[in-house]
């Protein structure tokens, strides 16, 4: 699960939060309708939530094993601007 909780930090805090977790920081800022853009020009590559990657995949081959889990070889993979219609 994905959680903005500050209850469950203050649980993970006490003990007796879940087994496992990973905290993520950050802050990434759009302007209006600039995410929805990105995603149609193919700017990101989402991909489901794996257990086994956020946990046990080393932080170096995270990106690799997330672009697997699409059959996306890294190698493959080039930035090209894509035409407007």
């Amino acid at each position: 699960a994905c959680s903005a909780s500050l209850e469950l930090l203050r649980r993970i805090a006490r003990g007796d939060g879940p087994n496992t977790c990973a905290m993520m920081l950050g802050y990434a800022g759009w302007s209006a309708g600039q995410l929805e853009t990105e995603m149609r020009q193919g700017s990101w590559i989402p991909v489901d939530l794996d257990y086994e990657l956020v946990f046990r995949t080393p932080i170096p081959d995270r990106w690799e094993a997330a672009l697997a889990t699409l059959g996306i070889d890294p190698a493959r993979v080039s930035h090209s601007e894509i035409p407007q219609a």
